[in-house]
């Protein structure tokens, strides 16, 4: 089952890429759409795995770059 988001719920980063196959394009909108993080949270940034837009993270997320 897919974890309720508007509820409390302890699913980690492995489990939701499992249940949620088009994550990767969202973590790209995401960090395209907010590159700052404004909207993101602890719990976000752990469990979604948002790339920011520096080149570190070029080489995991490299249609970002």
């Amino acid at each position: 089952h897919r974890p309720h988001w508007g509820k409390l719920f302890t699913t980690d980063a492995a489990r939701l890429a499992e249940l949620y196959p088009r994550l990767p394009q969202l973590r790209a909108l995401a960090a395209r759409l907010d590159p700052e993080g404004v909207l993101r949270n602890d719990y976000l940034d752990r469990v979604l795995v948002v790339p920011t837009l520096c080149c570190a993270n070029a080489a995991f997320f490299p249609s970002l770059g």
